[in-house]
């Protein structure tokens, strides 16, 4: 993407300014005087965030967030999953939670940036309601500019030092040159993965997406906490549960009085017709 190129005033340096050695020092021909050499040139980033008002086209880091109440959350997921790989979109997480009273998704989701605008009008396409949504965009112009000109600087450097290497005499400032290139391959893979990961993330947008099919997943204790109903509610419940547990006692009891019942009626019985065996003999005794 083309973005402007910083002035030298603005952190680059003049390529000229690359040259290692002047015509004297190209004649060195011993180790000792090949030590003195100057020491080669050191990129050093902008020293602070610099917002690169110069680039005339700009670039931006794009996100959006939403929170949906839909009817069925499970035939959303699948719709808009299905939706989001047709656009080549990338669907980094995906979950879906079934509660007792509510459904709930969620997903983390990357979409190519030219389909942006219109994947945040098809996700609140067919919803009940839009709870919550942010849609956001971030400057990265300074940042997509401070690491390409830096890269562009290091690869230049290792062109100077490959071309000082050809007209290096002795072995010790050969060796000296090879070490100021190996070191300059490990910027230049650093700073590629530093601009690819600003590229990555400036072509293609960020979209979170909850999704559940009842308001109070959202709002949560402190709607309740609102809702006159709530305390009633919560009253009922309580009764209820005491309820439960005067009927559980009362079934037990009735299952034990059942099963008891029986042997307290038999052992009535022996023990009225025990006393009337005891009156009957009382008598008898009486009578003689």
């Amino acid at each position: 993407m083309p973005i402007g190129k910083s002035s030298p005033s603005q952190g680059i340096m003049n390529p000229g300014a690359l040259k290692m050695r002047d015509s004297g020092e190209e004649t060195m021909k011993d180790s000792a005087t090949a030590e003195k050499m100057a020491p080669s040139v050191e990129y050093y980033p902008y020293p602070s965030q610099d917002d690169a008002l110069y680039a005339e086209n700009r670039v931006y880091q794009k996100d959006s967030n939403f929170s949906l109440i839909v009817p069925d959350v499970s035939k959303y997921v699948t719709g808009i999953s299905d939706y989001f790989l047709s656009i080549d979109g990338k669907i980094l997480n995906s979950n879906l939670t079934r509660y007792d009273k509510y459904t709930t998704a969620y997903l983390t989701v990357k979409v190519p940036v030219e389909k942006f605008d219109e994947a945040n009008q098809r996700v609140t396409t067919d919803v009940k309601k839009i709870f919550s949504q942010s849609i956001n965009a971030y400057d990265r112009t300074g940042n997509y500019t401070s690491s390409a000109d830096k890269l562009e600087l290091l690869k230049e450097q290792k062109a100077q030092k490959e071309i000082d290497l050809l007209s290096a005499y002795t072995e010790a400032e050969q060796k000296k040159i090879n070490l100021e290139i190996q070191r300059l391959d490990r910027q230049i893979a650093t700073a590629e993965k530093q601009l690819q990961n600003i590229t990555s993330q400036i072509d293609y947008a960020s979209m979170n997406i909850n999704i559940t099919d009842s308001e109070k997943y959202y709002k949560g204790e402190s709607y309740n906490s609102f809702d006159p109903m709530v305390p009633f509610e919560r009253a009922w419940n309580s009764v209820k549960s005491i309820l439960g547990i005067v009927f559980y006692l009362f079934i037990w009891t009735l299952v034990f009085g059942i099963v008891w019942l029986p042997l307290i009626l038999i052992i009535i019985a022996i023990k009225k017709l025990l006393l009337k065996k005891k009156t009957r003999a009382e008598r008898i005794i009486d009578n003689l």
